[in-house]
């Protein structure tokens, strides 16, 4: 039983490691290799470690979530015979709790019924799981005397939703937020990993319950390693300011090394890695060093690094999309090899997906969208309001304007 540290900065291989460590116990044909990755990533991890394998397949290792992990475990020591709840049926749940506790609650009654309302709830519920939060937490919270009115309404309604839904969920159903207390309860009781060797990589952090499940997984295998994005100034550093671009994995390496003394498991010295293999100039490398340094350092070379003012965002993206053109055309790239990052995803988007088609280049914009907006959802929902109220004059053309029917706009109007 032992953890370890891979310490370094985006780009400089701390994947790369894991992986070429996976395939050489792979390769010896013993022991069981489990590399943990964000649920988001857990496919292309896969593909990405079966190209890395020599024999370009994996026999021994798993890639797993800790959502994947829960699943596994369940199917092997079975689980209380409850129905799974989804996404789905945790929105249908607190639609039900919000109705049956209607009179009870007092800042949310007159918002519970507009849309994202619900949505945003959930989120809610969520972190409240995530960080084994009580409802009578949120009590003793709201009875604080420097807080205002809508602040202890809000708390109180809360708790009172909350407490519901455990309320309801509690005798038949098993909501997703709970898995991972669930598994780390079974991890508890079970017996030791044979040869095991745990990889975690792609976190910035944990939750509560994710710490939970690594600190029974500590006491279950040989080895986890663990990857924090971060420099090894910041990882030695006795103490970090909560603004320090670090901080969150340095709170979770502090986290872990404590678990890891309470439980008498060993740490080992932390791998460091430094050299960025990601940027292909200078230039590109210097920027990713000293961007979040509290000085700047010039660098000789600028190659790869522009810097474009524009007036406006429409110019802003006629300039990228001219500068997209030109590198297909004259130097050969591919679109898929081309990325346009923003922090305003919803500021840009509209007019991101305009000024793209107009210059023909195809793109996928990675940003969720409310089901509601889907022209099918609007069609239905238009559909049933026109039964329900008699074919009222909006939604009847709400209807014809979802762009499903079998009439022209020019017939529409």
């Amino acid at each position: 039983m032992a953890l370890r540290f891979i310490i370094g900065t985006a780009g400089t291989g701390k994947t790369h490691l894991c992986m070429d460590e996976i395939i050489k116990k792979q390769s010896t044909g013993t022991g069981r290799q489990i590399f943990i990755v964000p649920e988001q990533f857990t496919s292309q991890a896969e593909r990405d470690l079966i190209t890395h394998s020599p024999q370009n397949a994996i026999l021994l290792a798993e890639v797993l979530s800790f959502g994947r992990l829960a699943h596994g475990i369940f199917s092997k020591n079975g689980i209380e015979q409850k129905v799974p709840l989804g996404d789905i049926g945790k929105s249908m749940a607190l639609q039900k709790v919000l109705l049956d506790e209607k009179e009870n609650l007092t800042f949310f009654r007159n918002v519970m019924n507009k849309s994202g309302f619900v949505d945003q709830l959930s989120l809610t519920i969520s972190e409240f799981f995530q960080y084994y939060i009580e409802p009578s937490q949120l009590i003793e919270k709201a009875q604080a005397q420097t807080l205002t009115k809508g602040v202890t309404q809000k708390l109180t309604d809360l708790a009172k939703i909350y407490e519901a839904y455990i309320s309801f969920t509690k005798k038949d159903y098993i909501s997703a937020d709970e898995t991972l207390a669930l598994l780390a309860a079974q991890l508890s009781t079970s017996k030791p990993f044979q040869d095991t060797e745990i990889w975690l990589d792609g976190f910035y952090g944990f939750t509560p319950q994710e710490f939970s499940v690594i600190e029974n997984l500590l006491k279950l295998s040989t080895r986890v390693t663990v990857t924090l994005p971060m420099d090894e100034k910041s990882f030695t550093a006795p103490f970090l300011l909560s603004s320090a671009p670090f901080y969150a994995p340095y709170t979770a390496k502090n986290k872990l090394m404590h678990l890891a003394e309470e439980s008498g498991i060993s740490v080992e010295p932390p791998v460091f890695l430094s050299e960025n293999h990601r940027a292909q100039n200078e230039a590109l490398k210097s920027l990713e060093k000293y961007y979040f340094q509290g000085y700047y350092k010039k660098c000789n070379l600028t190659e790869g690094v522009q810097i474009i003012s524009c007036p406006t965002k429409q110019e802003e993206i006629m300039f990228a999309a001219g500068k997209i053109t030109s590198l297909v055309r004259k130097k050969g790239v591919r679109y898929k090899e081309i990325a346009i990052v923003t922090n305003a995803m919803e500021v840009y988007e509209k007019s991101l997906r305009g000024i793209l088609r107009e210059y023909n280049i195809p793109c996928f914009i990675d940003n969720r969208r409310e089901i509601s907006s889907h022209p099918l959802i609007t069609m239905v929902t238009a559909l049933m309001d026109c039964l329900v109220y008699d074919f009222r004059y909006e939604n009847v053309f709400s209807y014809l304007k979802s762009g499903l029917t079998p009439f022209s706009y020019e017939e529409l109007d």
